[in-house]
């Protein structure tokens, strides 16, 4: 990822490193898994993203922007059609829904392969039940239809 770095100065917070180096704060304090853009001191090395981080940030920003800007503009149409009908599709389409049908398939210490209801993990092993039966297996994966 980052490869320029930068050494805080006195006085210097993430807001006036990131306008020196024409960078968005809010990535720069992401880059540096900082919270607060004045949460840095003088001595600290933070790192400093390459042009192309920043352009890549920068679009990724702009789509989820736009993204915003559509919801927003569906909201708008929402009331226009009238808050009632969004309701009753949302009432309709929570009334018919059907939650997935999940089950795991495991392979047991045998090798042998087969169905069951649950399975967890308890202090590093891995159990599958079918039926009050615990089986010991060496894999297992939950499978949704």
């Amino acid at each position: 990822m980052s490869k320029r770095t930068y050494v805080i100065k006195k006085g210097e917070t993430l807001y006036t490193v990131a306008h020196k180096f024409s960078c968005p704060v809010s990535l720069l304090c992401r880059v540096n898994d900082v919270l607060f853009a004045d949460a840095v001191h003088p001595g600290d090395e933070v790192k400093i993203p390459t042009e192309q981080e920043i352009r890549k940030y920068e679009k990724r920003q702009n789509i989820i922007e736009g993204i915003l800007r559509l919801l927003a503009l569906a909201f708008l149409v929402a009331v226009g059609f009238g808050i009632w009908k969004v309701g009753s599709y949302i009432y309709n389409w929570i009334k018919n829904y059907e939650p997935p049908v999940c089950y795991y398939e495991y392979i047991d210490n045998s090798g042998n392969k087969g169905e069951a209801s649950t399975c967890s993990t308890n202090w590093g092993n891995l159990y599958c039940s079918n039926d009050n039966e615990m089986i010991d297996v060496q894999y297992y994966k939950k499978v949704c239809e």
